[in-house]
């Protein structure tokens, strides 16, 4: 008996789907399914770091544990950033001359450049879904612009367009706007707009400069650093959108550049509060700061990043299920961009890694695009989807590995 054709399958199954749940807003596990613990995944904290003579990335546990050193050449490398998923680092390198954007695997292999570029590239911030990333390019000391491109280093474009400084990008949780410094009105203050560069709303207004801001998971707090001039000295503060209300998080120190934790309730920051500046954590309240790095030399520009162990991975079998997963989207509906979970299970006979792939179809069966499509080891993923062009619609994303398929729909609503 010859198998349906796929668009077959996709006709049938959303015919024969009861309309109950489609518009959860909630993801759930099918009865009988037990969610696998999270023991496979750590909070890790990359940073850059002078100790060895010239400025490498390196890596640490977020409680301070496990120093690693990522990248060793005689050029600076610096300003990492992890990808939503934990699985890259970006960072900006001049080991080609000038300072490029480079991408490498979080445990710092398969180092790949991604801007050619004659001018100074730096700052680089993912989009929550992975797919993008946005730059700053210095075209010399007191003029930048943020720029746009494809996480491979493709169709690269600039946003911005004065002639001040408009510098260190930061993606809302929704993808569609980016926070950014600029000293165009004088002083450095933060600004937020669309994420084409339309649209820009100034967020600060002091006299003190408000640098190295980031938007919290939610959207709705952004931690920065304000730096007086004179006498010098800087503070981590956090801004409420909501009420407007702006709290200072750190007393007495240059403490600057605060990154959210993973699970938004702590902040890594570096200070020099000890003379040198060095890495510290603390609670998202501000209390509770700890010192994570101890080095006569300059820890700072931190990035946190849960990342999944890859002898975990391997050998932690007891620790994941036995059966292929697909997870319903979350949010569903979504507009424009949704969060996919799905598990790989372990096999006791084999310990190799699964070819797997991920692909959207729209009702039809044509494909939209292919959101994951490489071997994988056994293990718990997301991946997101982001399409702004799509029109509303149910759409369809399987999920296939070795002889096993799923797939589900979900429903985006502009």
């Amino acid at each position: 008996m010859k198998s349906k054709p796929f668009y077959m399958s996709l006709i049938v199954l959303i015919s024969t789907s009861a309309g109950i749940g489609l518009l959860s807003s909630t993801a759930e596990l099918s009865s009988g399914q037990h969610f696998p613990k999270d023991s496979t995944f750590i909070d890790k904290i990359a940073f850059y770091s002078d100790r060895f003579g010239n400025r490498e990335i390196c890596l640490i546990n977020a409680d301070g544990t496990e120093f690693q050193r990522l990248t060793n050449n005689t050029a600076h490398d610096e300003c990492p950033s992890f990808s939503p998923d934990g699985r890259k680092i970006a960072f900006s390198s001049n080991r080609d001359g000038n300072y490029e954007i480079y991408i490498m695997n979080s445990d710092g292999t398969d180092q790949q450049r991604l801007t050619y570029s004659p001018e100074n590239d730096d700052h680089a911030d993912w989009s929550p879904d992975g797919i993008k990333i946005a730059f700053s390019r210095y075209t010399d000391q007191s003029h930048s612009n943020i720029f746009v491109m494809n996480a491979d280093g493709s169709n690269v474009q600039q946003i911005t367009s004065n002639s001040d400084e408009n510098m260190r990008p930061d993606w809302s949780p929704d993808g569609t706007r980016i926070l950014f410094n600029t000293n165009k009105d004088g002083n450095y203050e933060i600004y937020l707009m669309n994420a084409d560069g339309s649209n820009q709303q100034r967020l600060t207004n002091t006299t003190a400069f408000e640098i190295f801001p980031q938007l919290s998971h939610e959207g709705n707090q952004i931690i920065y650093a304000r730096i007086v001039m004179n006498p010098f000295y800087g503070e981590v503060h956090l801004l409420n959108l909501d009420d407007s209300s702006d709290v200072a998080l750190t007393q007495n120190s240059r403490s600057e550049n605060p990154v959210w934790s993973s699970d938004g309730k702590q902040i890594a920051f570096q200070t020099s509060r000890d003379g040198n500046f060095e890495i510290y954590v603390m609670n998202a309240d501000g209390s509770n700061q700890q010192r994570l790095t101890n080095h006569s030399s300059w820890d700072g520009w931190p990035s946190w990043g849960k990342i999944q162990t890859s002898t975990s991975i391997k050998d932690g079998y007891d620790e994941f299920p036995k059966d292929f997963q697909l997870h319903q989207n979350y949010p569903n509906p979504f507009n424009p961009s949704t969060k996919i979970k799905f598990i790989i299970p372990s096999v006791e006979t084999s310990r190799q890694d699964v070819f797997t792939t991920m692909k959207v179809y729209d009702v039809l069966g044509n494909e939209i695009t292919t959101l994951v499509n490489e071997e994988k080891p056994a293990g718990i993923y997301e991946v997101y989807f982001n399409y702004t062009d799509l029109p509303s619609g149910i759409y369809l994303y399987k999920l296939q590995a070795n002889n096993n398929s799923l797939i589900k729909k979900m429903v985006l609503l502009k």
